[in-house]
């Protein structure tokens, strides 16, 4: 999620520029600038068909593209570290649980 809010940004901020740099500096218009703004969307363009290969494969559905990039995080971290990520999320969990056993132990003990 946080690459699509990237990019939403990125592109947001590119328009801005952009419209800025053309309409609002008299000395720049769109003679000038227009090479930038062409660079700047074929490498915008480049960035996103990487983005895509990276991830292809996976459903265009956010929680199926986050599941799939959580798998291969997995796959990384275990091929390269030999560290089963799963088995970390589980005992975080459980610390978790410990936890709160803990406080609502805690909360029962009489001064």
């Amino acid at each position: 999620m946080r690459w699509f809010q990237l990019a939403s940004m990125w592109f947001t901020f590119q328009f801005g520029i952009s419209y800025y740099c053309i309409y609002e500096v008299d000395w720049l218009g769109w003679d000038l600038f227009e090479p930038f703004t062409y660079t700047i969307s074929q490498a915008t363009g480049i960035a996103g068909m990487f983005f895509i290969l990276r991830n292809r494969g996976a459903n265009t559905d956010f929680t199926d593209l986050a599941e799939h990039m959580k798998a291969k995080k997995q796959r990384k971290w275990f091929d390269k570290y030999n560290f089963d990520l799963s088995r970390y999320y589980f005992l975080e969990q459980k610390i978790q649980r410990i936890d709160e056993e803990l406080k609502f132990f805690e909360s029962q003990l009489i001064d």
